[in-house]
């Protein structure tokens, strides 16, 4: 009886320590996923001091957790700020960490979509047109794959296809060029996705502009 016991407490023992695993892993997963909302919300807001410090927030948060969407999103964020003040190799060095996530990034194309275009936005502004050519494709293949694509996605593919179309313009290649601006359709659904291609648009172009300047 004493041995029936005994096993009867172990048992307990070890349904309790799971539930209270499940619930500590369910609460870590919901603090990375606020952080990620709140991120969004700063960067809605133009407050980019509050996106580095929030980001890496989510930095820690995640390493401490191990937490691969955490790590993953904090690590594109950080490369978006650097992207966002011209810092395109910190950007990069970024972009590509966050890209290390795989089985991860295999739930969630549209953010793996949106890396693979951060970091063909930093290299056509570093000039580097076949680097900048090859992640912009992958972005699309990525985004190929997905069968009911966001409003979000929709801009990506947009955004890839308009500098798509801008390499193409500086290896005078006209015919590649009309044929990617053709393609390009934006969503106006998504506040968002909106507000993030702005910023992008208003970097890419202000350096293109410096670039040309020098």
């Amino acid at each position: 009886m004493g041995y029936l016991h005994s096993y009867r407490y172990f048992f307990v023992l070890i349904l309790l320590s799971n539930f209270l695993y499940g619930q500590n892993k369910n609460q870590n997963q919901s603090e990375v996923d606020f952080l990620v909302k709140q991120i969004n919300a700063i960067q809605l807001s133009g407050k980019s001091d509050q996106v580095l410090e929030a980001s890496q927030k989510l930095l820690t948060l995640s390493n401490n957790l191990k937490n691969e969407k955490g790590l993953s999103y904090a690590n594109y964020y950080l490369a978006q700020y650097y992207y966002d003040h011209a810092k395109f190799k910190q950007s990069i060095d970024y972009a590509k960490k966050a890209q290390k996530y795989t089985p991860y990034l295999e739930k969630d194309k549209t953010h793996s979509a949106n890396i693979s275009s951060l970091l063909g936005g930093n290299y056509l502004l570093l000039e580097l047109y076949s680097l900048s050519f090859e992640n912009y494709r992958k972005a699309l293949k990525i985004l190929e794959t997905k069968n009911n694509k966001t409003s979000t996605d929709s801009l990506t593919q947009s955004s890839v296809y308009s500098h798509l179309s801008y390499i193409y313009e500086n290896i005078n290649k006209p015919d590649s060029m009309y044929y990617f601006l053709q393609k390009k359709k934006y969503p106006k659904n998504n506040r968002f996705a909106r507000c993030l291609y702005s910023k992008r648009l208003f970097v890419f172009r202000f350096w293109k502009l410096s670039f040309k300047s020098k």
